[in-house]
């Protein structure tokens, strides 16, 4: 049956924002990114909406606000394996030659449904990925796969979510599994997202050029403000004195030659305001 699906488009992600009516504040707000084929990692802290933006991207949870573009088929993979996914008895029935295939990669025998309350974490986790890759969906969205399973299940889970050609989505702490399957990672927090190219630990490497970059930006902006400051104090500073020296009150109503360089002078202060107030403009962009 299926197994069946091309390459997907991308998704887009649009201002998406969400929050639980049992707290009061915004779990996540406003996120936007896209999402291409092959895995991207979602990484952030404990509590930054990992798994819940898993969920809106799945449709399990309904946003707030924003939109999620471009989704087709989209099949969730959960981190808990209590119950058998809903279908598994199709999978295991199909006797296709793909569904044969993908059986044998991930050693799933016919009777784990009938056998899935004895079943070990890491066969069930087999099987409900298996399960998945056996949709074909477009969008795959997958919580901790490699929690608490042995080397050899992670190698096969690792070895069959690599053949997958459709969009995924994963969370894990597992740092070398996102180096070995994913094309990007995403760092989530509440306020914003922001995606870096490459596995874990290259994305890792580039998130923290980026900060160090940035606290080098600011510091020179910091040093240009206080520069601009000091210049702009110094320069309001002179134009009063210039204008109080030349200020024709006190001249004799004759002394015409007076009030012309006085004239002069003050076009020559019309000229230092401009510069002033190009200055007042370059120190509000030096602070923001």
């Amino acid at each position: 049956m299926p197994l069946h699906s091309t390459v997907a488009p991308t998704v887009t992600v649009r201002d998406l924002s969400f929050s639980y009516s049992s707290s009061q504040n915004t779990l996540l707000s406003a996120l936007s990114f896209s999402l291409l084929p092959g895995f991207t990692g979602i990484v952030g802290a404990n509590g930054a909406g990992k798994t819940t933006l898993l969920q809106l991207l799945a449709g399990q949870l309904i946003p707030d606000a924003g939109l999620v573009e471009g989704v087709g088929d989209a099949v969730y993979c959960e981190q808990r394996t209590d119950d058998a996914p809903a279908g598994l008895q199709a999978f295991l029935d199909d006797w296709a030659a793909d569904a044969c295939e993908l059986r044998g990669r991930l050693a799933i025998d016919t009777d784990f449904l009938f056998r899935w309350q004895t079943l070990s974490h890491g066969e069930r986790k087999r099987a409900q990925i298996a399960h998945a890759l056996w949709q074909a969906p477009s969008l795959l969205v997958i919580d901790e796969p490699t929690n608490h399973i042995d080397t050899s299940a992670r190698a096969l889970l690792l070895k069959n979510l690599q053949r997958f050609q459709g969009i995924g989505v994963i969370v894990s702490h597992d740092r070398e599994l996102l180096d070995e399957l994913c094309y990007q990672c995403l760092w989530l927090d509440s306020t914003h997202s922001h995606a870096y190219p490459g596995g874990f630990t290259q994305a890792s490497e580039q998130r923290q050029a980026d900060h160090h970059t940035a606290v080098a930006e600011r510091d020179k902006l910091s040093r240009e403000n206080k520069r601009l400051q000091r210049e702009l104090v110094r320069r309001r500073t002179q134009a009063q004195s210039a204008h109080n020296s030349r200020s024709k009150k006190g001249l004799s109503r004759k002394d015409h030659d007076a009030k012309g360089k006085i004239n002069m002078a003050r076009n020559t202060d019309s000229k230092a305001g401009n510069q002033l107030r190009q200055l007042g403009g370059r120190l509000a962009q030096a602070g923001s």
